[in-house]
């Protein structure tokens, strides 16, 4: 993807290493000057707020049918992302829909004969999409046109997920008030859509003035067999996290199910690919790792942790820069690299001065801000014990990634990890040995706003000495 840098971040864990004054002082050179500018300079909040805007919307309805067609909203162009959401009336659940080409499943509506389908937009496009039900019944449908959403279209190894929605619904038995439940999103700047269907013909009451109805649809075949939807959305939510229910009242009492549609903004970094490597328990003088073949202008993470002594020399792969460097006393040091990479070869090869037991992680990102693709970090050694705590970091521009680097020395005990809150667990790998065993945690987390992240702590089920650091890679401008 042109334009799109890749990050290669590289963390050593080591035991037992000595520095002479000449090293200390070229590393921390390296630290304090990223790409020409200090690390510690603040960084004005250059990156847009990406944003998702409603386009339009269409309904349709029809009673004692088959099928519903609903026409393409006006004003939609190529990527647009379309939401279709289908709800039908007798409430046998063996009743679902076939979609037309191209449209995708999000999810089947708690309790009814109801779905989800989401669409993003080619450059050639029918002018109305006919959906088909296994059986005859009452029917009211919506499409909703939405600009700026997540494609999805890069791939599928995506962090957090590869899909441009989150969603989830529940049902009611009867009752004037509709909840939808809860939607734990994983990127900030959300855009939340939401909606309410009901097996009757009601009106509902006015919204939070968070939310906007973009459409109101009911049917009656005059039988009993009545629907009600209505569809509603507007809020942005900055951070992520759980969405919290949302509440509409209806004009008499009924059952029916409610939902929320979470919206993914377009143009935020992501994880794209991992992998991890590992020493044999009696140690070797280097650990490979493959590059997972990263294109020009993209970005890499490779965390490698490896026990060691006084004396041990490390040689990172050829463009490697070191960030930071932690010693834990005589028992643990972690240091840190990175590098933008260009045309790469197809393994890092890193290399120890003695036979040392050691694992390596890597992580490809796109997305990062080539300029300035570190904006801040920080680390510190850990005493003894279970809970490695990284201390805060203050991200000064928004829609960062925020990534926790934590190692802990063991021994032939095989450790696993818990990553810390708000915090998605990506790589957790270990070497056992009874000469002294090593052990890494790769954990990664949107941050919404240019605010601090607190110390994030995580938990080692082997207790050790051990290191933690943040990590905040900012995104394209």
């Amino acid at each position: 993807m042109p334009g799109r840098a890749l990050l290669s971040l590289a963390v050593i864990l080591l035991s037992q290493l000595d520095l002479n004054a000449q090293t200390e002082a070229k590393w921390k050179k390296d630290y304090i000057y990223l790409s020409g500018q200090l690390a510690a300079e603040v960084i004005p909040d250059r990156a847009p707020r990406r944003s998702i805007s409603f386009v339009g919307v269409e309904q349709a309805s029809a009673t004692q049918a088959t099928s519903i067609t609903i026409r393409r909203p006006a004003g939609t162009q190529e990527s647009d992302l379309l939401v279709a959401i289908l709800y039908g009336s007798p409430s046998s659940l063996d009743i679902s829909f076939r979609s037309p080409s191209g449209w995708v499943l999000v999810q089947n509506i708690a309790g009814s004969p109801g779905q989800v389908f989401r669409k993003v937009l080619t450059s050639s496009e029918p002018s109305s999409y006919t959906f088909t039900a296994n059986a005859t019944l009452t029917i009211v449908g919506v499409i909703s046109a939405y600009r700026g959403v997540e494609s999805g279209a890069q791939g599928t190894n995506f962090f957090p997920f590869p899909l441009p929605v989150d969603a989830n619904s529940s049902s009611f038995a009867s009752g004037t008030v509709f909840r939808t439940p809860s939607v734990n999103t994983a990127t900030p700047r959300t855009y939340n859509l939401i909606y309410f269907a009901v097996r009757k013909v009601v009106t509902f009451a006015p919204l939070s003035p968070s939310y906007t109805v973009r459409a109101q649809v009911n049917a009656s075949n005059g039988a009993g067999n009545d629907a009600t939807l209505m569809v509603a959305d507007g809020e942005v939510q900055l951070e992520p996290g759980p969405t919290g229910q949302k509440e509409a009242s209806v004009s008499e009492s009924s059952n029916g199910s409610a939902g929320i549609v979470a919206l993914m903004a377009s143009g935020h970094l992501f994880r794209r690919n991992r992998t991890a490597a590992v020493t044999s328990s009696s140690g070797a003088t280097s650990i490979s790792l493959s590059s997972l073949g990263p294109r020009p202008n993209e970005l890499v993470l490779v965390h490698l942790v490896a026990t060691g002594g006084s004396s041990l020399a490390i040689t990172p792969p050829a463009g490697f820069r070191l960030l930071r460097r932690i010693d834990n006393g005589t028992d643990l040091v972690q240091a840190y690299y990175y590098k933008l990479a260009t045309v790469e070869s197809a393994h890092y090869v890193f290399t120890f001065s003695s036979t040392e037991r050691a694992v390596a992680a890597l992580s490809l990102y796109f997305g990062v801000d080539t300029s300035n693709p570190i904006q801040v970090e920080n680390g510190q050694a850990t005493p003894g014990g279970k809970s490695h705590a990284a201390p805060s970091v203050s991200p000064t521009r928004s829609d960062t990634l925020v990534v926790g680097l934590f190692g802990v020395k063991i021994a032939d005990t095989f450790n696993s990890w818990s990553p810390p809150s708000g915090m998605q667990e990506e790589i957790d790998s270990s070497v056992t040995s009874s000469l002294g065993g090593v052990s890494i945690e790769v954990a990664q987390g949107y941050k919404g706003t240019a605010s601090a992240t607190g110390d994030k702590t995580a938990g080692s089920s082997v207790s050790g000495p051990g290191t933690a650091a943040l990590v905040v890679i900012s995104p394209k401008p």
